[in-house]
This record gives structure tokens, sequence and C-alpha cells, in this order.
């Protein structure tokens, strides 16, 4: 049995350990949007969990917007934390900065594939019930697929920012510098 050359146990090291981190803060990211929203309107955090990834409320200001609001921070905070991050990228870093900076880009952009998809479910009445994209849509007053398209303008708008900046560039010449060592 061949065995797995030492630079590439450490890249995949780093890729697990880097995914853990990025998958963490985007769930962080997401339950922390919806505190923020709840916050601002006078309620209560009760509950936070990010191993589970939920927020309980109580009280506070329960009104159609802050209700749209609510849902929709939770995948609106990790795609402006990711732009942000994506702004504030500096190529040629550590080889743990670039992975994660990748993984972190990735997650934030494939998270809003929810967005994307649950409102063609929503229409065939097959949405999940309780999913943050369902509850909004629920008192939503335009087409549900307006939701999908701005959303999808979004994922492409972090991917290009991600891919301009260099974030992509950069996690394959690590992957690229990696394998050369290796072979």
């Amino acid at each position: 049995m061949k065995r797995i050359p030492e630079k590439t146990q450490i890249l995949l090291a780093r890729m697990v350990v880097c995914g853990f981190v990025s998958g963490a803060l985007c769930i962080l990211m997401h339950e922390l949007g919806h505190g923020i929203v709840a916050l601002a309107s006078g309620a209560r955090i009760t509950r936070f969990s990010l191993i589970r990834g939920f927020v309980s409320t109580s009280g506070g200001h329960k009104g159609y917007l802050i209700r749209q609001l609510f849902y929709a921070a939770g995948f609106l905070l990790p795609s402006l934390s990711a732009a942000v991050y994506a702004l504030l990228f500096r190529r040629g870093e550590s080889p743990m900065y670039r992975i994660f900076s990748a993984l972190y880009e990735t997650v934030c952009a494939a998270a809003l594939l929810d967005w994307i998809v649950t409102p063609f479910l929503w229409l065939l009445r097959q949405a999940p019930p309780g999913d943050d994209c369902t509850m909004f849509l629920d008192f939503y007053p335009h087409h549900p697929l307006t939701v999908s398209a701005a959303v999808t303008a979004l994922a492409v708008l972090l991917i290009y920012l991600a891919v301009r900046r260099g974030i992509f560039s950069d996690f394959m010449e690590t992957i690229r510098n990696h394998l050369d060592k290796d072979g």
C-alpha cells in the first residue's frame, strides 16, 4: 500500500482544520444575523447554539418587516462578512490563511444555495417547513423566484469578488506548491 507523502498529509490536515473553522464561522455569522435583528427589535435572546445552529428569542417587535429581516439576516450577515473578508484579503500570506480564505468564501457562497433552490420548491409546495427561506416566502408579497434571482446575483457577486481579489488563485498556488513538493 502506497504511503501518502508527508506534505500531502499536512495539506489535508490544514484543509480539514480550515474547513471546520470556516464552516463554524459561517454558522456563527448566520445565527448572529438572526440575533442582531432580534436584539434590534427589542427581543431578548433566550438560547444561542452554534453547535445545533439556532437562536431562540422572546418578546420584541415582530411586525412584517422585522420578521422578514430576521429570516433574511441568516444569509445576509455571512454574505456581508464574506464580502468584507474578500476586500481585506492579502495575497501571498501563509498556506493556512490561503486555504481558510478560499474555504470561507466558498462556504458562505454555497450557503446561499438554500435561498436559490427553496423558492422553486415553495412553488411546488415542497419547501422544507421551518426553513428560514420557507418562513420568509410564507410572508413575501412578490413572486418567489425574485428571491432566487436576487440571491443568485449575490452569490455570483461574492464569487466574482473572491476571484478578483485572488483568493482562489492563491489557494490553487498553495495546492500546486504542495503537489510539486510531493512529486
